[in-house]
């Protein structure tokens, strides 16, 4: 468990920041491990549109109309006070996500964790300044497969992008169900995800955000954001790079 960024890993993101480099994506030119701006404009999905100007739910993070609400969030309450995300689990910003959870190589990590530094950057309420980073801990086979968490990596950018300290060991898995999020229903995840985590130590009054990679219905960010309100924490956030869009959703360029 870390309760502050370390100093060398504080000077090497302050030694990456004036250096170019090569985009993830495309391998063309950039700077800091970040994308280009070529493929950070497509990755965010923006077509004609600033960043700023994406509307989307604070609770689900599905993406709005203008003047739209959402109704599926009218009728839930989320353990989360909101969920920031930086774009839609779509091309090309999905191939980079793939790559973060097959690489050991930093790159792809560090580009995840910029974008979302980013988006958190242009929330309107963003995050307390005390806010301590939870990484969504990984199930035992996926660390034994992979030899690395994903969200830990992305976290770990993340806070020094934002220099805020990233805790390893405050969240850990109570139980593990072996089946793939991607072949349950809503439903089936929520009932699935209960009583999956649990916090480490008491958080009275400390304010914590989740880190993952994607989000696709929200049931793991509940399971953290319950195991962490038991603790203590509070307010709580959610953090994804990104979010799946619901089926057959279509966003006009």
């Amino acid at each position: 468990m870390h309760a502050a960024v370390p100093w060398w890993r504080q000077a090497l993101a302050g030694v990456r920041a004036i250096l170019p480099s090569d985009c993830p994506l495309c391998g063309g030119a950039a700077r800091a491990g970040a994308l280009c701006p070529g493929c950070r404009h497509d990755a965010l999905g923006l077509g004609g549109r600033r960043a700023a100007a994406v509307a989307r739910c604070r609770w689900c993070a599905v993406r709005l109309q203008p003047g739209q609400g959402c109704a599926d969030c009218l009728v839930r309450v989320a353990a989360y006070d909101a969920v920031i995300v930086a774009a839609d689990y779509a091309p090309p910003l999905n191939a980079l996500v793939r790559r973060a959870k097959q690489s050991r190589r930093p790159g792809p990590a560090l580009a995840l964790g910029e974008l979302l530094a980013d988006a958190v950057a242009r929330d309107a309420d963003g995050l307390p300044p005390d806010t301590w980073l939870v990484p969504v801990p990984g199930s035992r086979a996926r660390l034994q497969a992979r030899g690395f968490n994903p969200a830990r990596e992305i976290a770990r950018s993340l806070g020094e992008y934002l220099d805020l300290p990233v805790m390893t060991g405050l969240l850990v898995p109570v139980q593990e169900d072996g089946r793939r999020q991607h072949a349950l229903a809503r439903a089936d995840r929520l009932a699935r995800d209960r009583g999956r985590f649990q916090a480490t130590r008491g958080l009275a009054g400390q304010p914590v955000a989740i880190v993952d990679d994607v989000m696709t219905t929200g049931s793991t960010f509940e399971a953290a954001a319950r195991a962490l309100r038991e603790a203590g924490a509070d307010p709580v956030h959610a953090l994804a790079v990104a979010r799946t869009p619901p089926p057959g959703a279509h966003f006009p360029s």
